[in-house]
């Protein structure tokens, strides 16, 4: 392909994420034609122009684009020089570029970090795309003619006709039954997620290869040849793995903030800075009117206790009116949650912070969730659940009824189980408002939805239900929500946000041991308890209270019109039956079901509108 035909797709491509990386861009086209590679820049490592990508070898046989950040990149720079290479940056991603070229993809699960990549060798004319483990950063494709286009969204494949304007109806019913659709699968036909800890090559004449080069699932696996930790092993390694891993995190050429909403996670985030960094701490956090979601009292407590710089932003349902177009326009696929993060991110933003940690997985690897208490009993019960579960139906809250139908006909299985505490409406209510656009493939649709699952929820090997229970967290909430969420809405103000609890070595030190000492996970113990600085008692002594917003009274009374518009637009394209926008709007009002069912289908509606498709 000539140059400049390449360009016309490369160039709109990163014109298009320009809020990714504001700072630079730059283009790379193969000699052959073969290749074009694009990269909108936001610098945090060697801020010279040394810096900028695409980054090459000294022959110029290779290419790299890179998303991210490779937290032990100066160890595994030793490692490069040893070899007799030549480095021009002070970064990561040149690193990165010598392992590949002189390892491949064994390389790859030397990595600690978030990350995205495509790495282009001229001689052997192939194309390497890889993903961390954990999918923190994201990376889609799109195969069409023998030809592929990737990048870090799907508006950028929109934007040159890479992208299709059809609703895939298997990610639509996946949507439905999880408010999120997860990897490999997206909302449009014929666009994939590479999936986390995964890589995939393109060779001109030659098939497509893929592998798995890290499973995080076998971290819970539980093994016979290695002794389980002691509740005193757990305490002693808990603190220096996690205040490694956050110095880890803190590895950068610009100041580094912190999220802040007064809970245990990022609380004890913000003590473990303290204690790793003589800087001074810049912390943020949004409030609301209404009392009983503001956590801003605690995060103020925080806030003095470790001597910050505090930054608060409050939002109301106006604000949200005035901005939904905006959060919609850069959520790339829908979803029932985010916007909390993007509200954050804009008090970040608005700061003059580019670089911000997040307390987001804490809950996941320490057992912060109540799932992890109610599976637990749930499998220990599940015997008794099974008869004793119809004649307490009449006692549970009417909008929490159909999950406690299936939560006691599927006790015995674990995956079924962690349905009904996750899951947004449980197969029978999906099947049950499905529209006419589902009538002659409902039965295919439906297959290929189960095949997912199967994948996407099996354990590698024999787990604790502790453990289990932390894997699903991990995979589903965690892995093909709150990550991607967390992504474009800090992306849309230009912000990167760092995960330090999402971090292989943490995990590994944790589990499965943690699964065997339940006392430890009680409120978050093990974390909090071994934290060399103590966070104030109010943290942890009170109920846990998720970081959302008011959304039940938003829904019923400002965002009414907006969540009945996306509702109707589901319904006119036939995804929902022509009376379910009217009857699940009188539900939320009379209590029955809960606000999050209608507003995912308003997201999901308000986007497929946006973008006019079918």
């Amino acid at each position: 392909m000539p140059r400049e035909e390449q360009s016309r797709i490369v160039k709109p491509m990163t014109d298009s994420i320009r809020h990714r990386g504001p700072e630079s861009d730059g283009e790379y086209y193969s000699p052959q034609g073969h290749a074009g590679l694009g990269h909108r820049r936001l610098a945090f490592l060697d801020l010279s122009p040394t810096g900028n990508q695409p980054m090459f070898d000294a022959s110029g046989r290779y290419a790299i684009i890179f998303n991210g950040e490779i937290y032990n990149f100066r160890h595994l720079r030793e490692k490069v020089l040893a070899r007799g290479a030549v480095l021009r940056s002070t970064g990561d991603c040149e690193v990165l570029l010598y392992l590949l070229i002189h390892e491949g993809t064994e390389a790859l699960a030397q990595l600690r970090g978030m990350f995205a990549f495509a790495f282009w060798d001229n001689q052997a004319q192939s194309l390497l795309l890889a993903r961390d483990r954990f999918g923190i950063k994201p990376i889609v494709y799109s195969e069409r003619d023998g030809s592929v286009a990737f990048a870090s969204e799907i508006r950028a494949l929109e934007s040159v006709g890479f992208a299709s304007k059809s609703i895939d109806p298997a990610a639509f019913l996946w949507y439905l039954q999880w408010g999120t659709i997860a990897a490999p699968a997206t909302w449009l036909k014929g666009v994939q997620s590479l999936l986390p800890g995964h890589w995939r090559r393109y060779q001109v004449g030659k098939e497509v290869a893929s592998g798995c080069y890290a499973d995080f699932r076998d971290i819970y696996v539980e093994k016979t040849d290695a002794p389980l930790k002691s509740e005193e092993q757990l305490r002693q390694q808990t603190r220096p793995a996690f205040e490694e891993s956050v110095k880890h995190h803190l590895v950068s050429d610009v100041p580094v903030g912190v999220f802040l909403s007064g809970g245990i996670d990022s609380s004890s985030m913000v003590s473990a800075v303290r204690e790793v960094s003589t800087n001074r701490v810049q912390t943020y956090t949004i409030t609301f009117d209404e009392d009983k979601f503001s956590e801003e009292p605690i995060a103020d407590e925080v806030a003095k206790r470790f001597e910050t710089d505090h930054h608060v932003c409050r939002v109301t349902a106006q604000d949200f009116l005035k901005d939904w177009p905006t959060i919609f326009s850069h959520l790339d696929q829908p979803s029932n949650d985010g916007f909390n993060s993007y509200y954050v991110s804009k008090v970040v933003a608005e700061a003059g912070q580019k670089v911000v940690l997040s307390g987001t997985g804490g809950d996941e690897f320490f057992g912060g969730y109540p799932s992890f208490r109610w599976l637990s009993k749930v499998q220990a019960q599940r015997h008794w659940l099974r008869w004793l579960g119809p004649l307490l139906s009449p006692l549970q809250k009417p909008y929490r009824r159909a999950k406690w139908k299936h939560l006691y006909q599927h006790a015995g299985q674990i995956e079924q189980s962690y349905r009904a505490v996750r899951g947004l409406f449980m197969p029978h209510e999906a099947q049950a408002i499905l529209g006419p656009a589902y009538h002659d493939q409902a039965k295919a649709i439906k297959e290929q939805v189960a095949h997912w699952e199967s994948q996407h929820f099996a354990a590698t090997g024999r787990e604790q239900v502790l453990g289990s229970v932390s894997r699903l967290e991990t995979k589903q909430y965690l892995g093909a929500q709150l990550l991607r969420d967390i992504d474009v809405m800090s992306m849309a103000h230009s912000i990167e946000v760092r995960v330090p609890f999402i971090d292989h070595i943490l995990a590994e030190t944790l589990w499965p041991s943690l699964g065997h000492h339940p006392g430890l996970m009680k409120n978050k113990r093990l974390l909090y308890e071994t934290l060399k600085r103590p966070v104030p008692e109010s943290v942890y002594e009170r109920p846990k209270q998720g970081f959302t917003f008011p959304m039940e009274r938003w829904v019923q009374n400002d965002l009414n019109p907006m969540v009945r518009e996306g509702m109707n637009y589901l319904a006119q394209a036939g995804w929902i039956a022509p009376q379910v926008p009217e009857q699940l709007a009188a539900a939320v009002v009379d209590g029955t079901i809960h606000w999050s069912r209608p507003w995912s289908l308003a997201v999901f509606g308000q986007m497929a509108q946006t973008r006019t498709l079918t």
